[in-house]
């Protein structure tokens, strides 16, 4: 998808899940995206009825086979830093509250020398979109696999991924997420606060949604 900056912020757009115009398998009309693990479908779906009304994506996963991973592999090797922050807008039924979700990095290097970050866990419990911040400080991420260090990961980065799991071992269920961005800047974060990027994606979305009205 084609990315583009906010006015003030620097937080780029990887995917609005709009261009997709069937229910077919997103991997199927964009392969970046991909799943593993504790999935009851073969992949992503687009769906109607994301943020705002318009398009989004929705992932069906089997929670007592354990957690169901979505990752986005970029093209080129992203450079981010120590600060960086990912958006993603979630909901699940109410009646799987207490799904938890990670933000997880990969880094350039192929095989099991592969290093992977991941955020620390966020319960979400609203049946409505919720926009959910995940930072890649030294305090909320932790290595999962591989030796690099998390500056030397951030700085090689080839795909980004958000794990889900749930914690009373349910069954399935269908758990949709749209817009993610990511704040690559250190510097806007320090100067505008999370909050301030969070209100100026929202103002973005809220112009996309006026032109698709």
């Amino acid at each position: 998808m084609a990315g583009f900056a906010l006015t003030n912020s620097q937080a780029i757009l990887i995917d609005d899940f709009n261009s997709y115009v069937n229910t077919s398998y997103i991997q199927q009309q964009n392969t970046a995206w991909s799943r593993f693990g504790g999935a009851t479908t073969d992949g992503i779906s687009s769906i109607a009825g994301g943020v705002g009304g318009t398009r989004g994506a929705a992932y069906s996963v089997n929670f007592a086979n354990g957690t169901g991973s979505v990752k986005y592999t970029f093209s080129t090797l992203q450079n981010y830093t120590a600060t960086t922050v990912l958006t993603l807008d979630l909901q699940i039924p109410l009646s799987l509250a207490g799904t938890q979700v990670q933000a997880v990095i990969y880094d350039g290097v192929a095989g099991s020398s592969q290093t992977i970050y991941q955020t620390t866990a966020q319960s979400f419990t609203n049946a409505t979109y919720i926009t959910y911040t995940f930072d890649f400080t030294t305090a909320n991420t932790t290595r999962a696999q591989g030796a690099a260090s998390l500056a030397d990961v951030l700085t090689n980065v080839s795909a980004i991924g958000f794990r889900f799991s749930n914690t009373n071992g349910t069954g399935s269920a269908s758990v949709q997420f749209d817009n993610l961005y990511v704040v690559p800047e250190p510097s806007t974060v320090a100067a505008l606060g999370l909050a301030g990027v969070v209100f100026g994606i929202y103002r973005i979305r809220s112009r996309q949604r006026t032109r698709c009205a």
